[in-house]
């Protein structure tokens, strides 16, 4: 016997087929769940006290963008309601592991999991990140993600927190809809239709930097690691996971690649939440423009 669907049943059914992954691989079956190095104290009292955690994600090489950030718009992690870490994976390299050693004693503000640290691995690196977040800071009233190019205006940020403050459930950031899967087989983000073969991802938030309400946090991390692989982590995570638990996504307001502001810069600093792709020179440089707004004559 057929059975008939009304409207809204049908477009449950399509739209649970429209955004289905394929492939033969869960999530958990690659995640290595808990830490190299924990750092657990990097959170206070379970994140109780917090207005935010800010959780960078970086390369282990990186050592200069994250100097360049602690010496920056990081110092906002000295405020006693805000937590900031530096988020790596595994590197396998003795050097390297020495280095991140001394770093550590020193900053005391690497967190590191298990996975190796690849590109191909980002959507593992995501997972640990939500683990570690619901394991020691799962008090805190925001998870903010971003990338160790990116310059923030943590006083644009705080405000939209402030602003937003009464939200439940929601994921912040810049906002992709639309965007179809990359079939080319030279790019750097080819999605093969055994993958998922449909023409359009669900809406998702870009990775570089997206704010997650603390309430979503378990949910989305025992949600994604039922959910078939997808190595392009912030269409997994902000699009296919938080589809499944039906998590509006909405835009946090002006988020530009560095590239694209073009002769906005620094004149119009203030009116940007988050600029994309900058260098370790203009962190600096915009960080002392946008502290001290005398210095812009020429705007």
């Amino acid at each position: 016997h057929t059975k008939l669907l009304n409207v809204d049943e049908f477009l449950r059914a399509f739209g649970d087929s429209a955004y289905k992954l394929g492939g033969n691989k869960l999530t958990e079956e690659l995640f290595e769940a808990g830490f190299i190095e924990a750092n657990a104290m990097l959170c206070p009292g379970m994140g109780e006290l917090l207005r935010v955690l800010i959780l960078v994600t970086s390369a282990p090489g990186h050592f200069s963008k994250r100097q360049s950030i602690r010496e920056t718009w990081g110092t906002v992690g000295q405020r006693t309601d805000v937590a900031l870490g530096f988020f790596l994976g595994a590197s396998f390299n003795e050097s390297t592991e020495y280095d991140l050693d001394r770093e550590s004693a020193t900053y005391g503000d690497l967190i590191r999991g298990n996975s190796l640290d690849t590109y191909e691995n980002l959507t593992l690196k995501s997972l640990s990140m939500l683990e570690w977040t619901v394991t020691y800071c799962p008090m805190t009233p925001y998870l903010l993600k971003t990338d160790d190019d990116m310059f923030l205006n943590m006083k644009a940020l705080l405000e939209f927190m402030e602003d937003h403050s009464e939200d439940t459930e929601r994921i912040f950031g810049h906002i992709a809809k639309n965007w179809a899967p990359h079939r080319d087989l030279e790019s750097k983000w080819y999605v093969p239709e055994e993958s998922f073969k449909n023409a359009m991802f669900p809406d998702f938030v870009t990775g570089p930097i997206y704010l997650l309400t603390g309430d979503i946090l378990l949910d989305l991390y025992t949600t994604a690691l039922k959910t078939t692989f997808l190595w392009l982590e912030d269409v997994f995570l902000t699009g296919f996971v938080a589809e499944q638990l039906k998590i509006p996504r909405k835009d946090i307001g002006k988020v530009i690649k560095r590239i694209d502001a073009g002769d906005l810069l620094p004149c119009n600093l203030a009116h940007f939440v988050a600029i994309h792709d900058v260098d370790i020179t203009e962190q600096f440089d915009f960080w002392y423009h946008l502290n001290n707004p005398q210095t812009l004559t020429n705007c």
